[in-house]
């Protein structure tokens, strides 16, 4: 039963098709989110399964593992910190559509996180690595049968369903120039995804000693690239350093890995050079020097600027409160997204004291996994690990707002539960970390 559930939720997870519902306050329903209600009923009932056998969480001493297990009742709370908020923010909050919406994504990337816990706790101890690799090769393949006009992987009408025909041109255009997803979307939202399981991909691959998760981590980062998302790029680049210094990593050149590698650059110049070829928009040049250039220029970096500027004004306008819970904050053009700035959305819909409050709590889950303390010296690498893959999504949120997308939500807090099913079952890998790779 826990395998199926495993498949499923790693499935429809990587292949998210949003189905219309006309009328219904969300406009659509994901096959995740039937995916949720059908475990719910399922499996719930039988959820006190083993979670307090020691055996199964890894834990080799009593004490050790009631230590663990309040650090992780606090890794809940903070992680629910922003629920809580948010439903507060019912009470202040413009209208409460919006905020509602909001809400019910934050309760459906809670119930991913416990799934995700609970459901890889109790399988093999590389259950969670085998399906972080199995999520990246689907969210490849999603994007790769996109490029191929795939039926029902065109990019999501539901994306651009309100825009004018130049505003559809212009997502498609930066949907087919740099490597984006049908589901998760544009390259920005798909490399800040991708981003968080190539340092889980690197952790487990050197724990525990197989280099298919180390060739997983390198096709992952060359997928970061084909996005030409600069922040999400320079965040991983700043990571991996960290990781490197951090990890005591040794890079040992070989005739195979030199062979991999080359591949990999391969593949990433298979797509700048073959995957826009095919598409005709008018008034678009979709040509790899046009990619480069547009993201070496400093125009939309402005535009950036311009919007963070105005969000400070919004926030100036309402302080202490915010606006609620994921709505709009002003009239202005420029906040019809997001601020690309999720830690300026915090301050936008909560207002300034419980804004900082959640931006805390965001630094807060990434010490939790630094905090090696009671754990093995195997759960302690694979920890700090985790603890670097969610510091390249603090980074990240200083240029992108990935943390208040409704999918991107839930895919951060089910791998953040993955995370930590990696940290429990870490004694059982072999021990890999003598090799530095």
């Amino acid at each position: 039963m826990y395998q199926f559930a495993a498949v499923l939720l790693t499935m429809s997870l990587a292949f998210s098709y949003r189905i219309p519902t006309p009328g219904w306050i969300f406009g659509s329903v994901s096959l995740f989110d039937l995916t949720l209600i059908i475990l719910s009923i399922l499996m719930l009932p039988f959820f006190k399964f083993k979670i307090q056998d020691v055996t199964v969480m890894g834990m080799r001493q009593a004490s050790a593992f009631n230590s663990q297990r309040i650090k992780e009742r606090r890794l809940f709370l903070l992680l629910s910190l922003p629920l809580v908020v948010g439903v507060f923010s019912l009470s202040w909050a413009q209208n409460l559509i919006q905020p509602t919406k909001y809400l019910v994504s934050f309760a459906e990337a809670m119930l991913a996180y416990y799934f995700a816990v609970t459901v890889f706790t109790a399988l093999a101890p590389n259950a969670a690595a085998r399906a972080i690799s199995g999520m990246v090769l689907l969210l490849l393949a999603g994007s790769l049968l996109s490029y191929l006009n795939a039926p029902g992987f065109d990019p999501e009408q539901i994306y651009f369903q309100n825009y004018q025909d130049d505003l559809q041109a212009a997502f498609l255009a930066s949907y087919y120039s740099r490597l984006s997803h049908p589901f998760v979307g544009l390259s920005n939202a798909f490399a800040s995804v991708l981003s968080f399981y190539l340092f889980l991909l690197w952790t487990y691959g050197r724990a525990s000693g197989k280099n298919f998760y180390i060739f997983m981590a390198g096709l992952t980062f060359i997928a970061i690239l084909a996005t030409f998302s600069r922040g999400v790029i320079i965040a991983v680049v700043l990571a991996g350093l960290v990781f490197v210094k951090i990890q005591k990593v040794k890079i040992r050149l070989s005739i195979a890995r030199l062979i991999v590698g080359v591949s990999l650059i391969g593949f990433l110049l298979a797509f700048l050079f073959l995957a826009p070829s095919g598409r005709d928009l008018v008034g678009y040049d979709l040509s790899v020097a046009a990619s480069l250039e547009s993201r070496m220029s400093i125009d939309n970096l402005e535009g950036r600027f311009e919007i963070i500027d105005y969000a400070w004004e919004r926030i100036a306008e309402r302080p202490l409160l915010g606006y609620g819970a994921g709505v709009k904050a002003g009239d202005s053009e420029l906040l019809e997204t997001t601020a690309h700035n999720a830690f300026i959305e915090q301050l936008l819909n909560y207002g300034i004291p419980l804004g900082l409050l959640l931006c805390v709590s965001f630094i807060f889950v990434m010490l939790y996994f630094f905090d090696v303390r009671h754990l093995s010296r195997q759960q302690a690498v694979v920890s700090k690990g985790v603890g670097i893959a969610v510091l390249s999504q603090l980074l990240v949120f200083f240029s992108q707002a990935s943390f208040e997308g409704y999918l991107l939500k839930v895919i951060y807090y089910f791998s953040i539960g993955l995370g930590v099913v990696l940290v429990r079952k870490a004694n059982s890998f072999s021990d890999g970390t003598s090799e530095s790779k």
